[in-house]
């Protein structure tokens, strides 16, 4: 919504007849002498004055006023998650176009006035309801988990509810944006079945972080089974170097061979060094996989 300056001469029309009716009253009580005129014609120019630069003080702001809603209107239509703008009752008023794809609505029909709540499952309605509600504050509520109904298929997704309050309950407009968790689910669950993989593995594995303590943050269960280990046992590089190369010179001299190979572990793999257990029932050879989070370590015999 935009308003042009303000119009002067009308100002001025519903200015003189102000002061019309304001004589018309108390014409018995003025008594302005001739010699006064030329004050009055000065002060009126002066008001004069003032009112064009109030006016165009007016309209700058009014201008910096468009030009943030345009902005915050370029931000809501261009976010990356899907938003809506309800009214407080919870009707959709507006609608990004990620939102009206993630839905399902034809553009046609976005912005017909429609509740969001249609669109939730019954389980998740009764986790939104509340957040719904009008608030006496603004502010965004925590998010919560959501299965959104489009064409027979229920998507999960976070819902985050944000409250924007207006002059009274009419004007208040909650905004609602919702998150895709489809792609982070299915990486949950690939990670989950790739554990179980390492875990359930006919060879020992074992994998710690890069960083300067170089903590051990998995092993699975043939390396205990070999080895007799556990990760309490072996909480870093260290402690395991310290039980697997119970010899100070030739922990050194392993460790110096192990550091250096280990930076072509991901290219070219590492050779092999002698590797006691705890009862000494075998010497496997290292080999490491660089990874993401840190190295794999695959024991062989």
């Amino acid at each position: 919504m935009t308003h042009g300056p303000l119009n002067l001469d009308d100002l001025r029309l519903r200015a003189r007849q102000a002061l019309e009716q304001a004589s018309s009253k108390s014409q018995a009580h003025l008594d302005i002498q001739e010699h006064d005129w030329p004050g009055l014609l000065e002060e009126l120019g002066i008001y004069h004055a003032e009112l064009k630069i109030q006016n165009e003080e007016l309209a700058e702001a009014q201008s910096a006023i468009v030009r943030s809603l345009n902005t915050y209107r370029l931000l809501f239509e261009y976010l990356p998650q899907p938003a809506v703008l309800l009214d407080s009752r919870g009707f959709i008023e507006e609608a990004n176009a990620r939102a009206i794809a993630f839905l399902g609505l034809p553009p046609a029909k976005a912005l017909s006035r429609r509740s969001i709540i249609q669109f939730f499952d019954v389980e998740s309605r009764s986790r939104l309801h509340p957040l719904l509600r009008p608030s006496p504050e603004a502010g965004a509520f925590p998010a919560v988990r959501a299965q959104v109904r489009t064409g027979g298929e229920g998507i999960p997704c976070s819902v985050q509810v944000i409250h924007l309050l207006g002059e009274d309950t009419a004007t208040t407009r909650i905004l609602l944006v919702m998150t895709d968790l489809r792609a982070e689910l299915a990486l949950r669950e690939s990670e989950q079945h790739l554990r179980q993989v390492l875990e359930h593995s006919p060879i020992p594995m074992a994998s710690y972080r890069m960083n300067e303590s170089r903590e051990v943050f998995f092993i699975n269960g043939e390396f205990t089974r070999i080895f007799g280990y556990t990760r309490e046992d072996v909480p870093t590089v260290d402690h395991w170097a310290s039980l697997a190369f119970p010899d100070p010179a030739y922990r050194r001299q392993s460790f110096a061979w192990w550091d250096e190979a280990v930076e072509h572990a991901s290219q070219q793999g590492s050779p092999g060094a002698a590797c006691g257990t705890r009862d000494d029932r075998s010497h496997p050879t290292p080999h490491s996989a660089l990874l993401h989070a840190g190295y794999l370590l695959l024991l062989t015999n």
